[in-house]
């Protein structure tokens, strides 16, 4: 009997699993491009926009709060990486609980010229496993919601 109850207890011990966030997938993609297309993350074209020219806020307790991590990799919580197709944003959404309202957090780019640009995504309902992006606003207007085809959150600004 003794062997049955250790041999139960070891398989119990064995199968607990560590919970948490297993999956996080907080970001959109974006093309900055002008009225004729052309991508203006590209250094080289007029009025290009560049990293430096790129401040991100983020909304909390309907505060703009900037957004400086300087201890993390992306301390703005965006990168811009080249692509075979040009250069691209990526803009993720800061998921802690202060920044969710009802699944969405709303985060502001703001340019050098004082201009930005409202983004909002919202979130699965249930983070306790994983926190997926369901869909992206650009200004009030939904840009993305995942369906067949439609790959990874990617959104056009068009300025």
């Amino acid at each position: 009997m003794k062997k049955i109850v250790w041999i139960f207890a070891l398989i119990s011990f064995i199968s607990c699993k560590k919970e948490g966030v297993s999956t996080v997938n907080n970001g959109t993609e974006i093309w900055f491009k002008n009225a004729a297309g052309v991508n203006l993350l590209n250094s080289t074209e007029i009025n290009a926009i560049r990293s430096a020219d790129i401040d991100i806020f983020l909304l909390q307790n309907g505060a703009k709060v900037r957004v400086n991590r300087p201890m993390m990799d992306l301390n703005e919580s965006f990168r811009i990486t080249p692509t075979s197709q040009g250069d691209l944003m990526t803009l993720y959404f800061d998921i802690m609980p202060e920044s969710m309202q009802q699944n969405r957090v709303t985060m502001f780019i703001r340019y050098q010229d004082g201009s930005e640009d409202k983004l909002m995504g919202e979130f699965n309902s249930d983070r306790s496993s994983a926190v997926y992006l369901e869909k992206v606003w650009v200004n009030d207007v939904l840009k993305w919601s995942p369906s067949p085809g439609k790959g990874s959150a990617l959104v056009e600004i068009i300025k």
